[in-house]
């Protein structure tokens, strides 16, 4: 680089915390788009996956940070859509995601990736029931009409956790959707509360989660489903 010239901003950061299986690596990483605005961090083999993010999070210099499992990967279209928003001031933005399952190799059900997916099949049982009973008392309380069962692409019936999204249910996501995949973060915002991860404990994600969802001042929450979380069948 010239010494006058000036140095580009770095506006995404990714981290992913990297267990043993270098094919799923890469998919993920191959879902990200290479350009100069973006970072790609890999952190491999920590004690715990707290102490993987909280690395990731000293290494990253982007305005935004967003968190993956190296078995996901991110839809082709993902980053288009954040752009929108990559100059806003919002501490978080949250976006859907699908679920894809397929047979995974045996390695990426060891450490962080089986840590993280056994927090995920907790919290979409609760998620069911928490969207369960907000959809209740909604049709109790008002009139409006209601959003569509139906996903705006299709036919496809909508889950409970879709429903969140659908309804832009800022309490619902802020609090109970507990995946840490699907949101980018800004940074101005972890360093002004000082936010990191627990590095030992089992439930570090979910605390971490919890934190910035009571913390967060302004947030925005997309349809749009933009990661796809890989969920391992026999």
């Amino acid at each position: 680089m010239k010494p006058n010239e000036p140095t580009m901003t770095c506006n995404y950061s990714f981290i992913i915390p990297h267990t043993s299986n270098s094919e799923s690596l890469k998919r993920c990483v191959d879902s990200i788009p290479e350009r100069d605005d973006v970072e790609v961090i890999v952190v491999d083999k920590t004690k715990s996956v707290g102490q993987a993010m909280n690395i990731g999070l000293k290494r990253a210099t982007g305005k935004w940070i967003l968190l993956s499992l190296p078995s996901d990967f991110y839809s082709d279209y993902f980053l288009d859509v954040l752009d929108e928003y990559r100059d806003t001031d919002y501490d978080i933005v949250f976006f859907n995601y699908n679920t894809i399952k397929e047979k995974m190799h045996p390695s990426v059900s060891s450490s962080s990736t089986s840590i993280i997916k056994r927090i995920v099949t907790r919290t979409m049982t609760f998620i069911s029931r928490i969207a369960s009973f907000t959809t209740k008392i909604l049709s109790s309380t008002t009139k409006t009409s209601s959003v569509s069962e139906n996903d705006s692409r299709g036919s496809e019936p909508l889950n409970q956790y879709d429903k969140l999204f659908a309804k832009r249910d800022k309490e619902g996501i802020r609090y109970y959707n507990l995946c840490p995949w699907n949101r980018m973060i800004r940074r101005n915002f972890i360093d002004k509360y000082n936010i990191s991860f627990e590095e030992t404990g089992k439930d570090s994600i979910n605390k971490y989660i919890r934190q910035i969802g009571s913390l967060a001042k302004d947030i925005k929450i997309l349809n749009d489903k933009l990661y796809n979380y890989s969920s391992s069948v026999d």
